[in-house]
This record gives C-alpha cells, structure tokens and sequence, in this order.
C-alpha cells in the first residue's frame, strides 16, 4: 500500500468514525463562511468545519513525510475555511520558513480580529524556535518605525511571546518600555508580566 493510499484509508477511518460524509462538510463550511461574512460571528465552528480542520491537519502530516498530493485526497475544498486554507497553506513550508511567514504577516496587520487568534496560536505551536525570529521583527519594526505606524502588529507579536513564554525574551521586550507609542509600551508591559513570572497565555482557539 503507497503512501497516498493510506493516507486515503486514514481520512476514510476519521470520516467514518465522525459519522459525516464530504457534503455535509462542505455545507457546514459553507454555512459557517456566510455567519462570519455577515458577521454573526459564532463563538466556535460546526462540527463539519471542525472535521475538515482536522482532514487538513491529518494531509498537512503526510505532506511533510513526502505525499505531495495529500491535500487533493479525499475531495476536500479546503478554501471554504480560513483555518483549514492557512493549516494547508502552512504544512507546505518548513519550519524557518513557517515561522518568519506568519511573524511577517502578523507584524503588517492593522486590525486583531478572530482570524490573528489562530496565527498566533499557530506561532506559538513551532515554540522557542520562534523567539529569535519574533524578537528580531520587533526590532526591525522599531526602526523602520514609518513602516508600521500603527500598535496592532506589535501587539499580537507580544501575545505570541506570552503564548509561547520564554525568559530569555524579557529584555528585548523591556527595551519597549519607553517607546513613544503608549499602546506599544502598555502591550510590552503587560507581555513583560507575563514573561517575568514564567507564565504562558494558552490561547482557546478550535484549532
């Protein structure tokens, strides 16, 4: 049996095991999309979305042993969820590549909606390997000040520090304590607290 093969035996055994079939899926994932563009937000996703979630994270591991196609097995339209598209879209990097890709993107953001939650958290799962590359951004930012004139990105980097907690962190993030941006110096403090007392936000996400 190929590689392929028991990958598709596997997404088998979970789809039956969860008692729902590719079409209710895909109705779930639809449905759930139309809350979230009419803004109803609902606190977690449908049980469907959640499966496709978790078919997306069973391809992602076989994508990374070498099944190239693993994220066409199974008919899955992995488009029709945000955090099912960015799992996809992650597994296909390395870990280095990984990391700077989602501080980057978290850095250029204006907003902190529902959608940077699971960037983070996504952040926060690859660990210390993450610090260098986060606390080097922060700095980058800083003095490409004109670059990112707004807090948010700065913000959800120092959340991702608190997700992932490590002390070797703290004075990179003391270093924002006079920083002309009030918003930037109370999300640096309050990374800070967290840090100092060896403590990690563990982030609730249906991820």
């Amino acid at each position: 049996m190929t590689d392929k093969e028991q990958l598709a035996k596997k997404v088998g055994a979970f789809m039956r095991a969860a008692k729902v079939s590719l079409p209710q899926v895909n109705k779930g994932a639809l449905w759930y999309r139309e809350q979230l563009r009419l803004r109803r937000y609902p606190r977690w996703a449908p049980f469907e979305v959640q499966v496709m979630r978790q078919v997306a994270e069973i391809a992602g591991e076989a994508y990374q042993r070498g099944v190239w196609d693993a994220f066409k097995v199974g008919g899955f339209n992995f488009t029709l969820d945000h955090v099912a598209q960015l799992k996809v879209r992650l597994r296909q990097m390395e870990q280095e590549e990984r990391i700077s890709w989602l501080v980057d993107s978290l850095s250029k953001k204006r907003v902190g909606r529902w959608q940077e939650d699971y960037e983070i958290q996504a952040l926060a799962d690859e660990g210390q390997a993450a610090i260098k590359i986060i606390i080097a951004k922060l700095q980058e930012m800083r003095v490409h000040r004109t670059d990112y004139p707004q807090h948010t990105g700065f913000a959800l980097l120092f959340r991702a520090l608190t997700s992932i907690g490590d002390i070797n962190a703290v004075l990179a993030v003391k270093s924002f304590l006079n920083d002309d941006n009030n918003w930037v110096r109370y999300y640096a403090n309050q990374c800070l607290c967290y840090l100092e007392q060896g403590w990690r936000v563990v982030w609730a996400v249906d991820y």
